[in-house]
């Protein structure tokens, strides 16, 4: 375990807001390409959406409303995890 940190990045639709939290800071407004990290936070507004894409290619859309934190994002020699 331990493995090396990997940045999941983010992608924002046109339309409603999104945020970030970086480091437990307070959040403010997204900006499409934001590199996050395990503890950065996410949310969508009522008309947001935006999508993170995972250091192995792996998409996961976010639609409105939605509220996530990443708990953690590492790659191994051989393998890798993301929560």
């Amino acid at each position: 375990m331990g493995g090396e940190r990997q940045a999941a990045a983010l992608s924002l639709e046109d339309r409603g807001t999104v945020q970030i939290s970086l480091n437990g800071d307070s959040l403010r407004r997204a900006t499409d390409g934001s590199l996050l990290y395990a503890g950065d936070r996410v949310v969508t507004g009522p008309n947001g959406y935006a999508s993170l894409k995972l250091f192995d290619g792996t998409v996961v859309r976010l639609d409105s409303e939605t509220d996530v934190t990443l708990a953690q994002s590492t790659r191994e020699e051989t393998s890798g995890e993301f929560s």
